[in-house]
């Protein structure tokens, strides 16, 4: 199975290493909500991939009590923080691409929120993500999408960085849809998000994303690398 470089390289998961978890994320109310749609139950099996400190889990967790909510991440400190703050949440440490700790079809839902845009290659992720996941599961994928057939494996730094960083590469939709074809068992379709309200640009750190107002008043998502963000949600429905 072939590793990410990128992932491998991936060096700033010290923006998620807060002492505490932060206020809900207004991307957590919309999956939470795509998943109350999506299941009539109170339990189910819960997998978010490359959850950093568990903010996510967290909030999966207090919105489903009787889910039973697992967090896989590659750090060891975001794992210390996570567990400090997160007692019911079962942290995992190890590889968020192979998955190979994990049994089939183990999870009602799966989630990566912000993760693929750490791998320069989806078919490990993707087939294995499905591996796992049971029949009438479901896998969410938070996520920089392209519209257009091209992707882009994106190397960056600051100025005053000897260092090239990896992450932020984007996907294109119909390469999703290509690994996917082969599997008849499975269905994909995207939502669209637009934050309902401003989001400030982060002197600091301008490669973190901020919003700005269109000549239709719609905010879009940008940031310092120059990309206008076109944040989805890929719902991948196995069933």
């Amino acid at each position: 199975m072939k590793k990410n470089i990128s992932f491998a390289k991936y060096k700033r998961s010290n923006v998620y290493t807060d002492p505490k978890p932060n206020d809900p994320k207004y991307i957590f109310t919309v999956i939470s909500d795509m998943i109350k749609q999506d299941y009539n139950a109170d339990n189910a099996n819960f997998l978010d991939i490359g959850g950093a400190n568990g903010d996510f889990s967290n909030y999966i967790q207090s919105t489903f009590p009787k889910f039973k909510t697992t967090c896989l991440e590659p750090s060891k400190n975001l794992i210390k923080i996570g567990k400090k703050y997160n007692k019911k949440v079962y942290f995992i440490n190890g590889d968020t691409e192979t998955l190979s700790q994990f049994e089939d079809k183990k999870y009602n839902f799966v989630t990566a929120i912000g993760l693929i845009g750490i791998l320069d290659s989806l078919e490990n992720f993707l087939t294995e993500s499905l591996r796992i996941l049971k029949k009438n599961g479901s896998l969410f994928i938070c996520e920089n999408f392209n519209d257009y057939n091209i992707d882009v494996i994106t190397r960056y730094k600051r100025n005053d960085e000897k260092e090239w960083n990896t992450g932020q590469n984007i996907h294109s939709k119909n390469t999703i849809k290509e690994i996917l074809k082969d599997y008849k068992n499975v269905k994909i379709e995207f939502k669209k998000i637009t934050l309902p309200f401003d989001l400030k640009k982060n002197i600091n750190d301008p490669v973190r994303s901020w919003t700005e107002k269109n000549h239709d008043e719609v905010r879009e998502l940008r940031n310092g690398l120059g990309y206008l963000i076109n944040l989805e949600v890929a719902k991948i429905k196995k069933f």
